[in-house]
């Protein structure tokens, strides 16, 4: 493949009125900033998922919290009317 390169690159130079050096630096330069893109959009792409990661942690935190909290309200409400449905509803939210 490098014999190609070498082999072609007189004859583009050529059809681009350029000298093989400012075409193949041109190249060059192109290659490295795409490489500085690809490189940023990784880069982006993990810090947005370890954001979505912690923001499903921290709203699985909240409804585990939520029904808990909804439990034990049901618990309450239930004691005076059936101790042991209120004692399991308790001891569900408090599982949680």
């Amino acid at each position: 493949m490098r014999t190609f390169v070498h082999a072609v690159a007189p004859i583009a130079a050529r059809l681009h009125n350029k000298t093989v050096k400012e075409l193949f630096g041109q190249v060059a330069l192109q290659h490295r900033n795409r490489l500085r893109v690809r490189n940023t959009v990784i880069f982006v792409l993990s810090v947005l998922t370890v954001a979505s990661c912690a923001a499903s942690f921290i709203a699985w935190r909240n409804f585990t919290e939520s029904r808990s909290n909804e439990l034990a309200a049901y618990s309450s409400q239930w004691l005076s009317r059936d101790p042991t449905i209120a004692f399991r509803l308790a001891e569900q939210g408090n599982v949680m």
